[in-house]
């Protein structure tokens, strides 16, 4: 039988990460942003433009509750939506500059706090991280973002 201990680990593990950055986020933007959009403006950073389509199923949400998150980012100026030239049925979602630069500036400070807590390891314990980002990395492909 096969050690089940990794996958038990990981499964701890992980979450917690997810907590911090999450608690993190929240107290960051004090109200500006919630996790959702947060990592819809990640995302539309990343691709720079997706359908509401796209979105909603790497969401995990019906088109309408990411209709809903989208609006709010709109009306704020942070995502636009433009309709397709040759299927007007498609929405195709694209950050705004303010947007990008909003999701640049808590990505920033996430990325500072984390690094922080690496950088006070010892050079055996950030080695040993760096080779298990490695192999988790191989586990668990870039196929979605935060």
């Amino acid at each position: 039988m096969p050690d089940q201990e990794p996958s038990r680990h990981v499964l701890e593990i992980i979450p917690r990460a997810m907590r911090l950055i999450r608690g993190e986020m929240r107290q960051h933007a004090k109200g500006q942003l919630t996790v959702p959009q947060f990592r819809i403006l990640v995302r539309l950073n990343k691709f720079n433009t997706q359908t509401h389509k796209e979105l909603a199923e790497w969401m995990g949400v019906t088109p309408a509750t990411l209709t809903r998150m989208i609006d709010t980012l709109v009306k704020r100026r942070l995502v636009s939506r433009n309709t397709g030239k040759s299927d007007r049925r498609i929405t195709f979602l694209n950050p705004t500059a303010t947007g990008r630069a909003l999701a640049q500036k808590y990505h920033d400070h996430i990325n500072s706090l984390i690094r922080k807590r690496i950088d006070a390891l010892s050079s055996s314990d950030h080695a040993a991280l760096k080779e298990g980002i490695r192999v988790l990395s191989l586990i668990f492909p870039d196929s979605s973002l935060i």
